[in-house]
């Protein structure tokens, strides 16, 4: 079959094109693929593995795009890497791959830069969360509220993305239900691809590592308070067995606020800031430690690619049990629960010093989980299997998109505008029912 690929790619910093990278040859082999993307440039691997062709919403050849197939469209939460995505998917329906269900961010910045400003806003707003929603909006944008992750996780808005979609995937099975109330197009659940079954790094036995002082690692872009870092810091010095470990931090965050934290907790000689690295740096460090501390506090729903890079290596990692990662098998992760972060923290690093041959063994299962259910052949079965109920859905899509404008027309003067908006999605499912 036909597909149309629409994602970033490297060198763009995302990690939602290097996961399109990684699995480019095994989709190419199975599917007629073309890649759509808004680089400009490209790493030139991917040119030997199926076309690819440079887009903006306003400059598609709308005639090429219908030829290559199906459209299948990767959102993420970052407009520059998928606003121009989003544009051409509400013009042309096709599947959406939602990796994040929080795109509020994304649909304000969209609506700003692209669409009919604050007015488009509010009223996307108001369509999928009524006059509250536009309060809570109101209240953010003009400064009256300083954090905006309830606005955001209460009024998630991936409902404008998925709303003429003819098919939807997400990688995290708790966003299935949520995304079933908004649309009627079928909806699939495929665990997250990582890497082609040959690709696989070859498993590391940690078992027979016997060091008087182990290696903990903290990586990625960790500029967001949601990662944790202070309170992984403080749990670090208060554990009692900090003389046990030496802790490295890579990726992108504030090396000021870090020295400073590591100075005043007295931990300044077990802390090593080493950067930005690149892949192949990023892997010896991942090779050469012993556990990795990947917390997220609050949590957007997304699925995790650092994860399963854990996984690649076999590394074991403490996680916060919280949205994608409290679906994760207790034999893979040791887990700090939100509301007794520290005490969990503390406990598990206690228990690692005592014992790290059970954390081993937790990376070796998570590896396996890799394996069976990560693969990009796993992935590109899911897909080929759902493709059948998408083609079905095909008429069903279009009565309701159908029913939604005729339902609209009639209800112009009908009051208030959430029920206008409720009773015209009723009105479109029944019609496609009774179809």
């Amino acid at each position: 079959m036909k597909l149309a690929w629409f994602s970033p790619l490297p060198p763009e910093q995302t990690e939602i094109g290097n996961v399109t990278a990684r699995i480019l040859p095994t989709l190419a082999s199975r599917f007629d693929l073309t890649v759509y993307t808004g680089n400009e440039s490209w790493n030139s691997s991917a040119d030997a593995v199926c076309p690819i062709k440079s887009f903006t919403a306003r400059t598609i050849n709308w005639k090429e795009l219908h030829r290559d197939g199906l459209p299948v469209y990767h959102v993420g939460n970052h407009i520059h890497f998928h606003g121009e995505i989003i544009a051409v998917a509400r013009s042309c329906p096709g599947i959406i791959v939602l990796h994040d269900l929080a795109l509020h961010e994304t649909i304000l910045n969209l609506c700003l830069e692209k669409g009919g400003g604050l007015a488009q806003y509010f009223d996307i707003l108001c369509r999928y969360g009524g006059p509250d929603a536009v309060q809570h909006g109101q209240d953010f944008l003009e400064n009256r509220v300083v954090n905006n992750d309830k606005l955001v996780m209460e009024y998630p808005l991936f409902e404008y993305v998925v709303r003429n979609a003819r098919g939807v995937i997400t990688h995290n099975p708790l966003n299935v239900g949520p995304i079933r109330e908004a649309t009627r197009a079928p909806v699939l659940y495929a665990p997250l691809p990582y890497l082609n079954k040959g690709d696989f790094h070859p498993p590391i036995d940690r078992t027979s590592r016997k060091r008087e002082v182990y290696n903990i690692v903290v990586f990625g872009f960790l500029t967001n308070p949601n990662r944790r870092l202070r309170q992984i810091m403080e749990a670090f010095a208060e554990s009692g067995v900090s003389d046990r470990f030496r802790i490295t931090i890579a990726g992108k965050y504030d090396e000021r606020d870090l020295r400073t934290w590591a100075r005043e907790l007295k931990i300044k000689s077990s802390v090593t800031l080493k950067g930005y690295l690149p892949d192949a740096g990023l892997d010896t460090l991942l090779e050469e430690s012993d556990l990795c501390i990947n917390l997220r506090w609050p949590s957007r729903g997304e699925s995790s690619a650092t994860q399963l890079r854990l996984w690649n290596f076999s590394l074991p990692s403490i996680v916060t049990r919280i949205a994608y990662y409290s679906t994760l098998p207790e034999n893979t992760v040791a887990m700090v629960d939100p509301d007794n972060e520290k005490p969990d923290l503390i406990r598990h690093l206690q228990q690692f010093a005592a014992d790290p041959e059970a954390f081993f063994r937790a990376g070796e299962a998570g590896r396996k989980l890799l394996e069976e259910q990560h693969s990009a052949e796993a992935f590109a079965d899911h897909l080929s299997a759902f493709l059948p109920s998408v083609e079905d859905s095909r008429g069903n899509s279009y009565l309701q998109s159908f029913g939604r404008r005729l339902a609209r027309d009639f209800l112009t003067d009908y009051a208030d505008p959430s029920a206008r908006s409720a009773l015209a999605k009723r009105c479109a499912g029944e019609l496609a029912q009774w179809a």
